[in-house]
């Protein structure tokens, strides 16, 4: 839960100063402590001492500051139905410091009030541009961080895109060369199959020529010697 906000914040004020405190959350009660941290007027709050915080009170109304030093915390304080106290977490308390001028209608005294409430506001506003321009360049810082990651992440994934294109290059020419080694072991298997039927071949009319010569041999022997002559088979063997 956000702690109450501050109407007007502390600074330098004229007179008296009304604080007003808000919360946005309905459930929500604000309380608050003052004290008054330098020597006040008379009129200064009943139950205040110097440098010592007064009794916590429920806000309901503006706080009305006396000429004096005053400093205001303030915490957010969930009802009992709801709201913080449900969850048992209260606000973290929040300090403004006020500065309250008498000047009794002295038109020297409230001049210097508004110059010094213009130099505290010009004085504000230049360190929430100071702010805003470290809160930018921080932004910005990060932004640069970002977009350096970013474009270190594209070109891990192209360097990575490129090993898969060519990995996958890889795949389809060893692909390749399994399907040309398979054509080429079948057409060796073809050819060594032609060269056996043709070598088988070879060998039959071999061993015919051989068995046509000792046919022709034992003819002749046979003519010498006068007894009928053998007739061979053309695969071996005689006959008679």
């Amino acid at each position: 839960e956000a702690p109450p906000d501050f109407f007007p914040v502390g600074g330098l004020f004229m007179d008296t100063v009304n604080v007003i405190l808000g919360d946005v959350d309905a459930d929500v009660t604000v309380t608050y402590q003052i004290r008054q941290t330098a020597s006040g007027r008379a009129d200064a709050p009943q139950d205040v001492e110097s440098s010592v915080w007064s009794v916590a009170r429920t806000y309901s109304t503006p706080i009305t500051l006396p000429a004096g030093e005053w400093e205001v915390r303030a915490c957010a304080v969930g009802d009992e139905e709801g709201g913080l106290a449900s969850r048992n977490l209260p606000s973290r308390n929040v300090t403004e410091r006020y500065t309250v001028v008498a000047c009794d209608g002295d038109a020297c005294c409230q001049w210097r009030v508004v110059e010094a409430r213009f130099e505290q506001v010009r004085d504000g506003l230049i360190r929430e541009n100071a702010s805003l321009t470290q809160d930018v360049d921080a932004d910005r810082v990060r932004d640069d961080a970002t977009r350096h990651e970013w474009l270190h992440s594209e070109a891990r994934y192209l360097e990575a895109e490129h090993e898969a294109q060519e990995e996958e290059t890889k795949a389809a020419y060893a692909l390749g060369e399994m399907v040309r080694w398979r054509e080429a072991t079948r057409r060796s298997e073809q050819t060594l199959g032609a060269l056996e039927q043709d070598m088988a071949k070879k060998l039959r009319s071999v061993l015919d020529e051989r068995a046509l010569i000792r046919m022709l041999n034992n003819s002749a022997a046979s003519v010498d010697d006068g007894s009928p002559p053998e007739v061979a088979s053309p695969h071996g063997g005689a006959s008679s």
